[in-house]
């Protein structure tokens, strides 16, 4: 299938730039069925329910060190820009541990002001369970599409579909209980 009739390639690609694309996003009444669809040109193909996807967490901003818990701001990115998660079919938690790392050196570097930033863990999380998470009259609360990069061509983004206040809350604290259920602290 061609970008020219693949409406889900032609949204993420003119999005890109987008800061809040998932806003432009909630308003498609296809964005569902674009999971069927690749969303990026360097896609390995759509993300399956069966995959598994993992989510770095970054001190301090993902994680609170002190009472060893997730912060919201762990999966805060699903209502505006899609939070990045990696596809474990297509790579490891180590190859994606060393690229979170590495993101990690790169910011503290660009920002020694700033406080440091370390990967202090990852989230694997079902993206059947993500799917069905549910808010509302029993409506799909995430979609999940494959957005590979020339990079990283195991990159998704979980996205949220709901922009009802209560209703977003409400699917992100349930989004952010199955990260919890899925964290890896052994790094």
């Amino acid at each position: 299938m061609s970008e020219s009739t693949n409406p889900c390639q032609t949204f993420f690609k003119k999005n890109a730039a987008v800061a809040d694309k998932v806003a432009l996003l909630q308003q498609e009444k296809n964005a569902v069925e674009w999971e069927s669809l690749t969303a990026s040109v360097d896609s390995p193909g759509p993300v399956q329910s069966e995959e598994y996807v993992l989510r770095l967490i970054f001190n301090p901003h993902h994680f609170d060190l002190e009472t060893q818990t997730l912060k919201p701001s762990a999966v805060t990115d699903v209502k505006n820009k899609g939070c990045s998660v990696d596809r474990l079919t297509y790579t490891s938690i180590e190859e994606s541990r060393k690229n979170g790392e590495s993101v990690a050196a790169n910011k503290n570097k660009l920002s020694p002001d700033k406080p440091l930033k370390s990967l202090c863990g990852v989230a694997v999380l079902l993206v059947e369970a993500i799917r069905d998470i549910k808010v509302g009259q029993n409506s799909r609360a995430f979609t999940v599409y494959d957005t590979a990069l020339k990079t990283n061509r195991a990159h998704a983004d979980v996205c949220q579909l709901t922009s009802a206040p209560s209703e977003s809350r409400s699917a992100r604290l349930q989004l952010m209980a199955l990260a919890d259920q899925g964290l890896q602290r052994e790094l």
